[in-house]
């Protein structure tokens, strides 16, 4: 997943978990992958709303569906960025809407201090 954009892990986790999935189709293919939310914890079924960037506002956040799964941790591993040692994360969110139907998947990479 390293070298993969965020669009094409999305296409990719697409495949396994369609839009229209059930929230038990989506936790049993989480479980399935060893997939874990941060702490090692089994992702849930929650009922808030998944948030993605909003590209027209810097450091904006638009919320998407009335509850959600994740966000779950897809790989972590360090990076070097400008002579400092970071941890790179690649994150999803599955976003339901109120059919408990998936409206889409949400992927983003994340860089952190260690």
């Amino acid at each position: 997943m390293r070298s993969q954009s965020d669009q094409q892990i999305r296409h990719a986790l697409i495949i396994k978990t369609p839009p229209g999935s059930s929230p038990d189709h989506v936790l049993m293919y989480l479980k399935s992958q060893n997939y874990c939310n941060f702490g090692g914890y089994q992702p849930e079924y929650v009922g808030r709303s998944a948030f993605a960037r909003d590209p027209n506002v810097r450091g904006g956040k638009i919320a998407i569906g009335k509850k959600s799964i994740g966000p779950v941790l897809l790989e972590h591993y360090r990076v070097n960025y400008n002579g400092e040692i970071m941890e790179m994360c690649i994150l999803a969110v599955w976003p339901f809407d109120e059919n408990d139907k998936l409206i889409d998947i949400i992927v983003t990479k994340e860089i952190d201090s260690i």
